[in-house]
């Protein structure tokens, strides 16, 4: 989860076109999906990609 957490600020950039108001709440699912996603064996990134650069490139995919 700290993985996903330090990734923020793309999932809140990737958000910009969404209301302020609802900013927070969609920041939320994105979070949760994305958890869920990875504890349910969801997440497999190619071995080939950096695993920051990969996570960075799946949760721009979720946002």
């Amino acid at each position: 989860m700290e993985a996903l957490l330090a990734e923020r600020g793309i999932v809140r950039s990737t958000l910009a076109g969404i209301p302020k108001r609802d900013r927070a709440d969609v920041e939320q699912a994105v979070f949760i999906g994305a958890w869920r996603a990875i504890r349910s064996g969801m997440y497999l990134p190619s071995p080939k990609d950096d695993p920051r650069d990969a996570l960075r490139k799946w949760l721009h995919g979720i946002a």
